[in-house]
């Protein structure tokens, strides 16, 4: 006698769009979902339950064919997806100095002290010499600097000793400060200091000296000694400890940005190390020079490799709004500046034609409005635009109505993170100005009352008929989806009383809607919405089980379900999280192993303090 492969969810309480339901039916041979409803599951064709949701059913099946698990009236909700992450740096950044919060230049100089006393404490002589500290996090606004001001490398020469060569990322990554031994070896300081590269720069103080902070793509003078000389082991390992993190909080399934790891995907998922569906996104210079140092293979389009996939390439038109890097096509509040366009016209036109004609799709990163515009303009001319195609435009915070009507017209998806309002809302306004002080020519104060309207318009976005998927940018903002899912309805800073005001509130979501971000709207942005993104028969069986994080409680008798009341959203976590048809995570099994979450107002509680503009 076989055991049967066929599983049977029971006494749930299971979130759809057309309804709540009850049961669910699925095949383990093949992941996917059978049947699911409510009440009796014993009718072969489809019925109406009693509160008006559709029941899609197959042929009756005797019980003792199917293995069946009750629930206890847990919730279920659609397997979640983060369309946008990076799982190399959220492992990569476990390993680094935590400067998130740090709220002075003398707090962050003693973290920094204290760094490099534990780091030296465990390094031979020999590796003391060649180690750099590398740290991540700090925000010019919380460090109680003043307007336009950045830590400097004479701050971090203060900390360390001369000979140790200092770099401390902002918590957007687009900029760094870098000490003066850093510098040197950088290249940047002596007789014959090496070229800033284009689409970055290095800043000057008055004297002409450098400061320390570079930007943009001035950052990678840094990356071969803090990133591009990474151990193959170590990069696997901050891959799996990325796939762990995501699996604890909750996710089924991600698409990320990271350089040259199609191979290491591939042995992780041959060695059973791949617990969640893995949407690769390439980098576009892996399609003309891999750099062979990571033994990197890059895949053919839209390759795919049991839970592991490729289809699309990554460009960026511009940097941070928190750096003041982001493009705008009028300045920042109280600046000439308009932030930084990493490419001319010329170059992103030609990158973005180049990866069209070799097969794959495109995904640019585009914060301001100008680099919005740099990126709807190339998808149009390369002709990668329409549901085929499926451009996508990352971040897409800073916007006008004229390019949100040409998203619409070319079916550019917009591929958005919800915990950036939560971060973000506090200051927008005041960095992005809104005419209404009277500086500004009439025509300048319409466009910015515009801009600022059409900012973060996720609702607006969704009204006019574009694709919209949620992502997290994790490590930038956490990668709990009950965050994301928490910031699109409510708009509030995060930490913030329940009666908070939202920002724009004609922008909030509804539950539906904030679901659909990370549910078939990122199915859609990965091209797999006919598999992915909804519980029914014939899609994947995908899935979560919620537990409230009161001990008393944790099934939720007591308490209001996360539709019912959203603000539940921060009260509970992952107990169960099931991809493909297999268990892949089971919080009452694996405590020893993987303590679970302890849900997503922990991590707003942490956050309450420290406002950082961040984009990635």
């Amino acid at each position: 006698m076989t055991t049967s492969a066929r599983v049977k969810i029971v006494n749930a309480r299971i979130w759809t769009p057309i309804g709540v339901q009850s049961w669910l039916t699925f095949d383990q041979a093949t992941g996917t979902i059978l049947s699911i409803g409510s009440g009796s599951s014993s009718s072969s064709s489809s019925s109406e339950s009693d509160d008006g949701a559709t029941t899609a059913t197959t042929a009756a099946e005797p019980d003792n064919a199917v293995r069946v698990i009750d629930l206890g009236g847990r919730i279920v909700l659609p397997g979640l997806q983060d369309a946008h992450i990076h799982l190399m740096h959220i492992g990569h950044e476990m390993a680094k100095l935590q400067l998130r919060g740090t709220n002075s230049i003398a707090s962050l100089q003693e973290k920094l002290r204290q760094y490099h006393a534990t780091k030296a404490a465990s390094m031979n002589e020999a590796d003391r010499a060649t180690q750099w500290l590398v740290g991540v996090g700090w925000d010019q606004d919380t460090l109680g600097l003043p307007s336009g001001v950045y830590p400097s490398r004479h701050d971090l020469d203060a900390a360390v000793p001369a000979n140790v060569p200092v770099v401390l990322f902002r918590a957007c990554y687009h900029i760094c400060v870098a000490s003066t031994e850093a510098l040197r070896l950088a290249g940047l300081l002596g007789s014959n200091p090496v070229t800033v590269p284009a689409g970055g720069t290095a800043d000057r103080d008055e004297s002409g000296e450098f400061t320390g902070i570079l930007r943009e793509n001035a950052v990678v003078l840094i990356y071969p000694f803090v990133q591009d000389n990474i151990p193959r082991i170590l990069q696997k390992r901050y891959l799996e400890a990325g796939l762990q993190s995501c699996l604890r909080n909750g996710l089924t399934a991600v698409q990320t940005n990271d350089a040259c790891a199609w191979d290491l995907y591939q042995e992780l998922q041959s060695e059973g190390k791949m617990p969640i569906r893995v949407f690769l996104t390439l980098m576009h210079d892996e399609l003309v020079s891999p750099p062979t140092q990571f033994q990197s293979v890059v895949p053919a389009p839209k390759q795919q490799e049991g839970l592991l996939s490729c289809d699309r390439v990554k460009l960026f038109s511009d940097g941070s709004l928190g750096a003041e890097t982001a493009a705008l096509r009028a300045p920042y509040a109280n600046s000439s500046s308009k932030g930084l366009l990493i490419l001319t016209d010329a170059e992103m036109n030609a990158k973005v034609q180049l990866a069209h004609d070799r097969g794959f799709r495109l995904e640019i990163h585009a914060i301001g409005d100008a680099g919005a515009e740099q990126a709807i303009r190339a998808f149009e001319l390369a002709g990668a635009t329409g549901p085929v195609h499926r451009p996508i435009l990352t971040h897409c915070q800073i916007l006008g109505s004229d390019l949100i009507d040409r998203m619409s017209q070319l079916g550019v998806v917009a591929d958005v993170q919800p915990p950036f309002v939560g971060t973000d809302c506090a200051w927008v306004a005041k960095r992005l100005g809104d005419g209404s002080d009277g500086s500004a020519a009439p025509g300048v104060a319409e466009h910015l009352q515009d801009r600022l309207r059409s900012s973060y318009a996720w609702k607006t976005l969704l009204t006019r008929g574009i694709h919209v998927a949620g992502g997290s940018d994790a490590p930038i903002e956490t990668c709990s989806p009950f965050v994301g899912l928490h910031s699109a309805i409510f708009r509030q800073p995060h930490g913030a009383p329940r009666e908070t005001p939202a920002w724009m509130p004609s922008e909030c979501l509804t539950f539906a809607e904030a679901m659909h971000l990370y549910t078939d709207g990122a199915a859609y942005a990965a091209c797999r919405e006919t598999t992915l993104g909804t519980l029914a028969a014939g899609f994947a069986a995908d899935f979560v089980v919620l537990e409230y994080n009161d001990v008393t409680d944790p099934v939720g008798r007591g308490l209001a379900t996360p539709w019912a009341d959203p603000h539940q959203l921060l009260n509970v976590h992952a107990a169960q999280v099931w991809v493909n048809g297999q268990l892949r995570l089971d919080v009452a099994q694996a405590a020893s192993a993987h303590p679970p979450v302890g849900g997503a107002a922990e991590w707003t509680a942490g956050v309450a303090s420290c406002v950082c503009h961040r984009a990635f």
